[in-house]
């Protein structure tokens, strides 16, 4: 699946209009960070990549760091974008959707250029001095937690903060074990959900 990489090359080479230098300066960063590292890339190759001019950059952001939330914050917007899109079109019943959230991430795990969740990549480079990509993580973890908290009570899941804390973990497995060579990653996080919510629905 391309979808999760196109939507970098949307931010990029968008079809329909310019991009504003902000912009250009974002998009390059979505690239750049993801691809190589947040620690390798720095401000010049980014404004070089925008095709602007260092005061241009520090017009739009104060320092690095302000790019850096600004990268956080945009990743976890198009990933939310993405993966409910996805999920929504796959499936219509809540229950499946619990599950097949499991099959989109082997989706992108199969994408040749993916590194791994750029979250919690950024959260590992950075995030020890930087309380503000912090925050974009937790805000980013607490927006997934309440997709997954309002598909399972739709699903009649009897307890869901047990439900949701259990599908964290095992995306955030599947990501640690994707990003390190294991291709089953997703499809085994896929059957321990299954095995858990099948207990965490009410008996018949």
């Amino acid at each position: 699946m391309r979808r999760f990489t196109e939507e970098a090359s949307a931010q990029k080479h968008p079809q329909d209009r310019v991009l504003g230098v902000r912009e250009r300066l974002l998009a390059a960063a979505f690239v750049l960070f993801y691809k190589h590292g947040i620690k390798s890339v720095g401000i010049d190759r980014i404004i070089a990549e925008a095709g602007a001019a260092k005061a241009s950059f520090y017009h739009h952001f104060r320092s690095k760091d302000e790019l850096i939330v600004a990268y956080v914050e945009l990743r976890y917007r198009a990933l939310m974008a993405v993966f409910t899109h996805e999920i929504t079109s796959r499936a219509s019943d809540p229950h499946e959707r619990l599950l097949v959230a499991f099959d989109v991430l082997g989706d992108f795990f199969a994408d040749p250029e993916f590194s791994g969740c750029p979250v919690n990549n950024a959260v590992a480079e950075v995030g020890r001095g930087s309380p503000e990509v912090r925050d974009a993580a937790c805000r980013f973890k607490a927006d997934v937690a309440a997709s997954v908290a309002e598909t399972a009570r739709d699903a009649g899941v009897v307890r869901v903060d047990e439900l949701v804390g259990a599908w964290i973990l095992l995306i955030d497995g599947a990501f640690v074990g994707a990003q390190r060579g294991d291709e089953d990653a997703a499809a085994s996080a896929k059957a321990t959900a299954r095995v858990l919510l099948e207990g965490l629905l009410p008996s018949t």
